[in-house]
């Protein structure tokens, strides 16, 4: 038998005289230019994975503001059924005059206890006995109004009892608010600063900043303090002042104002009366007419009271989220449907009524 042929071991020579076998090696590597593409690649996801987690942190604390204050509102709405009013210790006419406190540490106090309050009709009277006994065992900060013919409202607060529940007309109650971990703190900034009183907790919201609080006082009149208008308002907004006046609020210690050519004010701040904006706030959008000054001030509230957070970048109602462009910001919202409110980064919570 013929022997078959041994197969080929190696390819035949190229035109040139090089077998392919014998080229040479290309270096490994990557060159300058590769290497700052893949670089710049790494740069840009993780820009982009940074604001995604920016954008999901947002949300997360948005979910769990609004969930607190919530649950605020439903302290507010059992204070109601059991006392016959929303919380608040010292009325809205005598904050309006002097907010030496805020309107949420004044529901707050009432809903959490740790205070004593002694009205201009009760010298001489039980109340006033048990409020002296309670100053003379020591007492954190004691606030003091005068009201018209030299009659006064007292509050004296002890830090250590609020949680303890309020002692109402005399009669001890179980709190009606119990604040979560990181809820309650002391918000620094406030305006006028605390002086030689110890501050008062207030209502904090995911992104360290305070949660203000109105509640209607009465059923009739405008909204808010009309100029225009004899007739008492049914909201004060004064409560708000101690944070909307302030230049340095809270933890992203924010200004408020439009102080040294800030340009990220609240529109509290703006060219139109902040009772005349407030009420725009509030106004039911299907209720009443808008267009005009003076208009906001009539029309329905949402609610018999209201909480609002600042939102993400710690400013009540920016300038720069509403309305507007970021070249010409809005700084009033008359003009505008009170669903204008929405376009607004901040929290609103209205209930009750």
């Amino acid at each position: 038998m013929n022997a078959m042929p041994s197969q080929l071991t190696s390819l035949p020579p190229t035109a040139g005289g090089t077998r392919p076998d014998r080229l040479p090696l290309r270096r490994a590597g990557f060159s300058i230019t590769e290497l700052l593409v893949v670089i710049g690649v790494i740069v840009l996801l993780v820009a982009l994975l940074l604001v995604a987690l920016d954008t999901v942190q947002d949300r997360a604390n948005r979910v769990k503001t609004q969930t607190q204050m919530e649950g605020f509102a439903r302290a507010c709405d059992a204070f109601q059924i059991d006392q016959g009013s929303y919380p608040g210790v010292i009325p809205e006419e005598v904050l309006a005059s002097d907010p030496q406190i805020s309107g949420t540490e004044n529901a707050l106090l009432h809903l959490t206890g740790g205070f004593r309050v002694l009205a201009p009709t009760d010298p001489g009277t039980q109340a006033e006995v048990e409020y002296n006994a309670f100053v003379s065992a020591g007492v954190d900060s004691e606030y003091v109004w005068t009201v018209a013919n030299g009659r006064e409202w007292r509050l004296a607060v002890r830090i250590g009892e609020i949680g303890e529940g309020p002692v109402i007309d005399g009669q001890p109650h179980t709190a009606y608010y119990t604040p979560g971990a990181g809820e309650l703190g002391i918000t620094n900034g406030q305006w006028p600063p605390f002086g030689v009183q110890a501050p008062l907790p207030d209502l904090i919201d995911a992104w360290g900043q305070p949660i203000g609080y109105i509640r209607q006082v009465r059923t009739q009149g405008p909204l808010t303090l009309d100029p225009n208008d004899n007739r008492q308002p049914q909201f004060r907004g004064e409560g708000l002042n101690p944070y909307v006046k302030s230049e340095g609020l809270g933890e992203y210690g924010m200004n408020q104002t439009d102080s040294n050519g800030n340009l990220d004010y609240s529109i509290f701040h703006g060219t139109q009366d902040p009772n005349e904006t407030l009420a725009q706030i509030i106004r039911h959008p299907a209720m009443g007419v808008w267009g005009n000054p003076g208009d906001a001030f009539g029309g329905s509230p949402r609610g018999a009271y209201y909480l609002f957070s600042p939102g993400v970048d710690g400013v009540f109602f920016s300038v720069w989220d509403g309305p507007g462009s970021s070249s010409a910001p809005e700084d009033n919202i008359l003009q505008f449907s009170p669903k204008v409110v929405e376009e607004y980064d901040d929290v609103v919570v209205a209930g009750g009524g």
